[in-house]
Order: structure tokens, then sequence, then C-alpha cells
């Protein structure tokens, strides 16, 4: 069996994301729906309202005074950082398999997967997105291929981070030379089969070439962009480069200039230091 039917036939075994984030996701879209809208998807998964709750109530937010429910957790943090704590905790159980991120500790996979979600926010709110909470979601949700990887072959992303550090490949190609498939490739494939939508499978699979394909618009170069910001900023994975075609042609797309991306690590800093304190509050 080639590499990459062994990989793709393993899918299964993947923790599969809650089908209530569609529900969460579909109550953030709609301006007209409230906190007891939300609280009526996770009435009988008392997990969620108690991760909600520990992380409103963790240094993460700081709050003066003790939140006690849903509802008052909505009034303090407004919907979106509600809905942004429910979609990162329902993807938790996908985040943490094994390996999490190139080559990475679960525990670093899963910060830098967050990270790069608050920081691809940052940015779609920058230029007006009328769709955050998907835009958020599809950040966070981009590397899960990499998980399916690793639990099939861990020696694999050693030989994948040779390639690259080593002989100048770049990512993909890697994963390709060593799997027979990337893990934009299978990312896509994975949230085909949770029942995600076109667009969010497309920017997943188009991650690292955001102008490509039927929507290379601003919000793939938006997911391409806090990825490589975030990638940058983490010492652990310098080795994962930019392809300055790409690098280049998001910038433009953005309308971002070589100051606005200085500006954009430093957000990213601050977007890293906010996901590790989100992980150690939800553990």
């Amino acid at each position: 069996m080639a590499p990459s039917e062994t990989i793709t036939n393993t899918i299964d075994m993947l923790k599969p994301i809650s089908p209530v984030a569609h529900q969460i996701l579909a109550i953030a879209a709609d301006p007209g729906a409230g906190a007891s809208d939300l609280a009526e998807v996770i009435i009988f998964d008392p997990s969620v309202t108690a991760n909600i709750l520990r992380v409103c109530n963790s240094a993460y937010f700081g709050l003066p005074v003790r939140v006690d429910s849903i509802q008052h957790a909505v009034s303090l943090l407004g919907m979106d950082r509600i809905v942004e704590i429910i979609i990162v905790h329902l993807a938790t159980g996908c985040l943490q398999q094994p390996s999490g991120s190139h080559g990475s500790d679960t525990a670093s996979g899963w910060i830098r997967s967050v990270a790069s979600a608050f920081l691809a926010k940052s940015i779609g709110m920058e230029k007006n997105s009328p769709e955050i909470p998907f835009l958020f979601t599809a950040a966070l949700l981009k590397d899960i291929g990499v998980s399916i990887m690793a639990s099939c072959n861990k020696s694999g992303r050693s030989k994948v981070q040779e390639l690259v550090a080593g002989r100048g490949y770049a990512i993909l190609d890697a994963e390709r030379e060593v799997y027979s498939i990337d893990h934009a490739m299978l990312g896509a494939m994975i949230t085909d089969k949770w029942n995600f939508s076109a667009k969010m499978s497309h920017l997943i699979s188009y991650h690292h070439a955001p102008l490509q394909g039927i929507h290379a618009d601003r919000d793939a170069a938006a997911v391409y962009l806090a990825d490589i910001i975030c990638s940058m900023t983490d010492s652990r994975n310098r080795w994962d480069a930019p392809p300055h075609d790409s690098y280049d042609q998001a910038l433009g797309k953005l309308d971002y200039s070589g100051f606005d991306v200085y500006r954009l690590a430093e957000k990213g800093l601050n977007c890293s230091a906010a996901a590790r304190i989100m992980f150690e509050a939800l553990q």
C-alpha cells in the first residue's frame, strides 16, 4: 500500500470535531443570535460550559468578577469572544493528536494553531472581513493533516525537516516526497469528511498558496499570513520558511507593507502568549 493510501485510510482514527461546531458557526453568523442561543446548543454538553467558564475566570481575561453562566460571560466579553472559546474547546481533541504541528510537541502545536487563529481574526478585522468566526476556524484547523501524518509515520517529520532545512525543499514538496501527500491536501480531506463548507476546505487546502483556486481572496491571504508570521516568530519552527512568491502576493492582496509585517509580528507574539494562557486554563 502506498504511503498516501495508508495515511488517508487512517482519517477515521482522528478524533472528529463535534457537529456542534457547525451550529456555533451558524449562530456566530446570525446577527440576531444571543447568549440564549449559545446556551441551548451546548446545554447537553456540560464539559463545554465548564471549560468556557474556566477560561473566562482564568488569567487569560483577568476579569474583576467571577463568571457563573454563559449569559454572564456573553454580557461581559461579547458573543464573538465566547464563540472563539467554544470553537477552540471543540477543536482541542483533533489539535492534540500526536505531533500537533510541524514536528513539534502536542502543546506547542496547539498553541501555534490557536495563536494563528487569533492573528487571522485580527487581520480579518483590520480588512473588514464579513466572516470573522469562519476565518478564525479555518486558521485554527489548517494543520490538522499533520496529525494524521505523524500518527502513521512519526519518523517522517524528521525526514521532512531534513529536506526543508538541508536541501531547500518547500514544506509541501518535502511532505509529498516523504508521504506521497501533503498536510494541506489531507486537511481539506478531513474537513470535507466533517461536512465543513467548500470554502473552509479550500482555505485549508491552499493555506500555503493562498492566491490559487476559486477562493483566492483576502480571507485566504489572511489565513496564510497568520500562519507564516506565527511560524517565523516561533524559534522551534524556523525551518518552515515562507515561499517568497506567495508571501509577497499575500501582502499585496491585503495591502500590507513591510512595516505592517513588523507590526503583525508583534501581534503574533502577543497571540502566542494569549494562546499559552488559554492552554493552561483548559488543562
